[in-house]
């Protein structure tokens, strides 16, 4: 059964005591001609990145334990599937020190911004069981925004969970890094 969110809604993906299974968070938008990356953060409870190792972008796909790794499909390239981006991971095999997946997308042109994709959306994909486990679709009307965070992946009371966010930055990915403890210039 697929968890259709709002933004800043929740479900659960794990519950405790349950084994955790291979995970897709994909996103995608309208407009495959869009220069818009993917990253993630991941973070410890603190909410702050483990290291900069753990800050995942198209240079550093992936984290130095090899256990969640970032991939796209390249601008103007029509999609596989569903998903132009995807953050992929098995829930049961994080390193404990992991707590907190964020997933993003910035823009690397100077005169680009979020809005250049057009819709958004995000799914979650149990790669395990091959079902889609949640949905989201993007309700937010981005202006001048350069970086927006989508969803996050987050232990809570021994469960796996996701959150909708949704928000951007019109500062751009510098200070959606700075809000998590990583320093992009």
């Amino acid at each position: 059964m697929t968890h259709h969110l709002a933004k800043g809604g929740n479900c659960v993906l794990a519950a405790a005591g349950e084994p955790g299974f291979a995970t897709a968070v994909g996103i995608t938008w309208n407009d495959p001609a869009a220069d818009l990356d993917v990253v993630a953060l991941l973070c410890g409870p603190d909410k702050r990145v483990l290291s900069d190792a753990h800050f995942l972008f198209w240079n550093q796909p992936t984290c130095p334990q090899h256990q969640v790794f970032l991939r796209w499909v390249n601008r103007g390239e029509p999609a596989p599937n569903v998903d132009r981006a995807q953050v992929l991971f098995n829930l049961a095999d994080l390193d404990p020190a992991i707590e907190h997946i964020y997933l993003a997308l910035s823009t690397i042109a100077e005169d680009c911004v979020i809005a250049s994709g057009g819709g958004f959306s995000v799914s979650v994909h149990n790669l395990t069981q091959g079902v889609e486990h949640a949905a989201y679709r993007s309700v937010t009307q981005y202006a001048r925004e350069t970086c927006a965070i989508f969803a996050e992946v987050y232990r809570y009371k021994g469960q796996w969970k996701l959150r909708i966010h949704d928000a951007g930055y019109s500062a751009g990915l510098a200070a959606f890094g700075q809000d998590y403890g990583v320093n992009i210039d």
